[in-house]
C-alpha cells in the first residue's frame, strides 16, 4: 500500500468513527446558491450523483427539489447517517472507481470530497466523472484552495489528510479529464478558508 492510499484509509476511518458528529457540524452549511445554478444547468430530469455525500446534507436539498439522486461515499458510517427516502439510492464506493455505466448520469455534485485525494487520485476521480456523465451532463466541484497537503486532527480523535489545489490546478485537471469549464472561482468558503468552486460539462 502506498503512502497516499494509507493516508486515505486513515482519513476514512476517522470519518467512520465520528460520522454523526461530522454530520451535525456541517448540517446547516448553505450551498443553495451553487446548487440552484447546478440544477439550472442540468440537461434533463435525469439522475444526479452526490459524489462523496458524507451524511447526506446535500441529498436532502436535492430531494426537496424533486431530483432523483444517488449518494456515494467510502465511509459506511457516514452513509448510515444519510436520509432514507425511496428517491435516494446510497452506494458505498470509491471516487476513483465509480460503479456506474458510461453516460448514465445527468449531473455530478462533488462538494468537499476531492480535497482528500492526492493530485493523481483527484485527476482519476474527474476522469471517472466524465465517464459517467451523459453528453451535456454537468459537474459542480468545490474543493479547498491552497498549495500542498497536511494532516488535521479529527473532531473525535484520529486524523484526516487534506490536499489543496489552486484555481489553475483545478482548471487543468478538468481540461485533462475532457470536461469543459463553464465557470471557475476562488472565493471565501461558506464555512471557512478559501475554496475553488467550478461548474463544468461533458461536451
Amino acid at each position: 500500500m502506498n503512502e497516499n492510499e494509507a493516508a486515505l484509509r486513515e482519513t476514512i476511518l476517522t470519518y467512520d468513527n465520528g460520522a454523526r458528529a461530522y454530520g451535525q457540524i456541517f448540517q446547516n452549511v448553505d450551498m443553495s446558491k451553487y446548487m440552484n445554478d447546478f440544477v439550472d444547468h442540468l440537461p434533463r430530469a435525469g439522475i444526479v450523483l452526490d459524489n462523496g455525500c458524507g451524511t447526506g446534507r446535500d441529498l436532502e436539498q436535492f430531494l426537496r427539489r424533486g431530483i432523483r439522486t444517488v449518494g456515494l461515499d467510502r465511509s459506511a458510517s457516514m452513509l448510515a447517517e444519510c436520509p432514507r427516502d425511496s428517491s435516494i439510492a446510497l452506494v458505498q464506493g470509491d471516487l476513483r472507481n465509480l460503479p456506474f455505466a458510461e453516460e448514465s448520469l445527468s449531473g455530478v455534485w462533488q462538494c468537499a470530497s476531492l480535497l482528500h485525494l492526492s493530485p493523481t487520485d483527484a485527476q482519476l476521480s474527474l476522469c471517472q466523472v466524465r465517464w459517467v456523465l451523459e453528453i451535456g451532463g454537468v459537474l459542480f466541484l468545490s474543493t479547498a484552495a491552497g498549495i500542498g497537503s497536511e494532516w488535521k486532527s479529527g473532531r473525535l480523535g484520529g486524523r484526516r489528510r487534506f490536499h489543496y489545489y489552486t484555481k489553475d490546478d483545478v482548471l487543468q485537471m478538468l481540461c485533462n479529464a475532457g470536461l469543459q469549464t463553464a465557470w471557475i472561482q476562488e472565493e471565501p468558503g461558506v464555512v471557512q478558508g478559501k475554496w475553488i468552486n467550478a461548474l463544468a460539462m461533458r461536451s
